[in-house]
């Protein structure tokens, strides 16, 4: 049997900039494909270059019309490509409650967020509701203060931060909604703690979308398998953090309700390559930029063209993963996240790490 080739590629990383309004998501693609999957999928796109690049193909209409027949392509399947999805603003309300509502609420009232999906639910409702109920400028204030605070940690921007809070809770047109907000406020007792928890590359998604996609494909194949991927940078930087997690021998899942991860986790490693050694790098690429092209353009309707409404009418639509993404859901049957036993998947990890060392 042909050997297959895990390969992954990211598309509109902007690091700690989740305002960034060209790129208002995050992907993470990868493909498990043969080296002649690979070499024929490459050869549905007439691009000469020695590498192809998704930035410099959908200038292109002709090679936009090619990206379309390679993603409809009967080798693009479930079995071939998943892809991570973070919708970068809605993140930075996941970040809100994970750093510091979290924190607040179990050091205060000893409430586990994250049993039958309350975190997610929590996410949501401040979404939609923040900016519903609060002033537009008080909001924006609040997320680049939100931002600022992690990446600066300094009293001046703790300052900035909780007077931007005071702020949005002013501008609440709902006095019963502030009561939503308040946890956030109560976090300046502990944001001491809460910042040592932190690393300035936590916003981030990289390393979350790769665990989730290894932990996919380990589910999908039961296969150990190495990982090929185009120098990323934050990946450099989560390697240690990386191998500490797929080190753990553990057998079983760890987690609870749907979000769970089936360890040992099947990597054996990961290879930093140059693309123009590999094909299934390449095809990640253009898969990473055509998804990026069409969900900035659904979180986002100023980026709407002809070519991102040719994606929606792909597979690529039906082949994102645990997708990072607003939605109107908020009870645990809704979420699909009914408690089920087990723990907060950090909270084990943590904890088995620590075994390790």
């Amino acid at each position: 049997m042909e050997k297959q080739l895990y390969a992954f590629d990211e598309s509109g990383n902007t690091g700690g900039d989740l305002l960034n309004r060209d790129q208002p998501v995050f992907v993470l693609s990868s493909v498990r494909l043969t080296e002649a999957q690979a070499t024929l999928l490459r050869g549905l796109l007439t691009a000469k270059a020695d590498e192809l690049k998704f930035s410099r193909l959908k200038k292109s209409t002709r090679y936009q019309k090619e990206i379309v027949a390679l993603l409809n392509h009967e080798i693009i399947s479930n079995e071939t490509v998943q892809i991570a999805l973070f919708h970068k603003q809605y993140c930075i309300w996941l970040h809100t409650v994970d750093r510091l509502i979290e924190h607040v609420l179990r050091e205060d009232i000893g409430c586990d967020v994250y049993e039958d999906g309350q975190n997610i639910a929590i996410t949501n409702m401040l979404f939609f509701c923040v900016p519903a109920f609060c002033d537009p400028q008080a909001v924006q204030e609040y997320k680049q203060a939100f931002i600022n605070l992690f990446q600066f940690r300094d009293e001046v921007h703790i300052d900035k931060f909780y007077t931007a809070v005071e702020n949005l809770i002013a501008s609440s047109k709902d006095e019963k909604f502030v009561d939503a907000l308040l946890p956030i406020l109560g976090s300046y007792r502990y944001i001491d703690e809460i910042l040592n928890r932190w690393d300035k590359y936590n916003f981030d998604s990289t390393l979350a979308g790769f665990i989730n996609l290894i932990d996919y494909w380990g589910r999908k194949t039961n296969t150990f398998f190495n990982a090929i991927v185009d120098n990323s940078k934050p990946l450099v930087h989560h390697k240690e953090l990386i191998d500490l997690v797929t080190s753990i021998n553990k057998e079983g899942e760890i987690g609870t309700d749907r979000r769970k991860l089936k360890l040992p986790l099947k990597l054996i490693d990961i290879e930093f390559a140059d693309s123009k050694d590999f094909h299934a790098v390449q095809i990640a690429d253009v898969i990473a930029g055509a998804a990026n092209h069409y969900f900035k353009a659904v979180a986002d309707p100023r980026h709407v063209d002809n070519f991102s409404e040719m994606l929606g009418q792909t597979k690529l639509v039906e082949l994102t993963y645990s997708p990072v993404w607003p939605h109107m859901a908020f009870t645990p049957e809704e979420l699909g996240t009914q408690h089920d036993g087990g723990e907060n998947i950090l909270d084990s990890l943590a904890f088995l790490s620590q075994r390790k060392n």
